[in-house]
């Protein structure tokens, strides 16, 4: 009877240990469930692509994963705008403004290519600003300002902005930098800090563009959709 009694303890225990492991499980996918709640509730009016990062980091496969996913997309669409409209219309960063047919921006304005591909397209806007477009045979773009170096009619500072990304097997492009208009060909340009476009890392960054006397044929590379509403065909 002892025995007895022993064995039917021990089922009994044995049984209670597997109950306690089931309803700790089922607690813990609660506990889980309710964070990730709370969590999507934090941050799903937000427009802060990080965020929804984080969150995929956190709960890669969880209810709110494939909206995560295209409030990333969404978000990086909106800040790209942004940012395009930002440079574009921002008071701060003003500029030597200048007509179209003044001499310096002549100079400078048109469609440069180097021999790997990289397109430089550069024209005043409608105020007399000179405005860049950047892009590759890789892939990515980049919108630019430029304003000629004081006292000079061939050496021009620039910096851009990022439009659509660049491969990322590729070198990064420069973000700044100074361009130069050769002293004896002026149809040779010089960039002074690297490559303006991505390029293959087995490649060495080009030291001159040339500009296109004809607008036939002046693209190797499409250009990105964004060009096409920002710049005039420069021919």
């Amino acid at each position: 009877k002892q025995a007895s009694s022993d064995r039917a303890e021990d089922e009994q225990s044995k049984s209670g240990t597997d109950t306690g492991g089931s309803v700790g499980a089922a607690n813990n996918a609660a506990l889980r469930d309710n964070l990730e709640i709370e969590f999507w509730k934090s941050i799903k009016d937000s427009n802060n692509p990080t965020l929804y990062r984080a969150y995929l980091n956190q709960f890669p496969g969880g209810t709110y994963s494939e909206i995560a996913k295209v409030m990333i997309t969404e978000s990086e669409k909106s800040q790209q705008s942004s940012n395009s409209l930002a440079l574009a219309a921002d008071p701060q960063e003003s500029q030597t403004t200048m007509p179209e047919d003044d001499p310096v921006s002549e100079l400078i304005s048109g469609v440069w290519v180097d021999k790997r591909g990289c397109h430089l397209v550069i024209k005043p806007d409608s105020k007399g600003r000179l405005i860049g477009a950047a892009w590759g045979k890789y892939g990515g773009s980049m919108l630019m300002e430029l304003e000629a170096e004081v006292g000079s009619d061939r050496v021009f500072f620039w910096k851009g902005r990022m439009m659509t990304m660049f491969d990322p097997e590729m070198t990064d492009p420069q973000k700044k930098g100074k361009l130069i208009v050769n002293l004896y060909n002026h149809s040779i340009l010089h960039p002074t800090t690297g490559a303006i476009c991505s390029r293959n890392r087995s490649e060495k960054a080009s030291l001159e563009l040339n500009k296109k006397t004809s607008k036939t044929g002046a693209f190797t590379a499409k250009p990105p959709k964004w060009f096409a509403e920002r710049f005039q065909d420069p021919g």
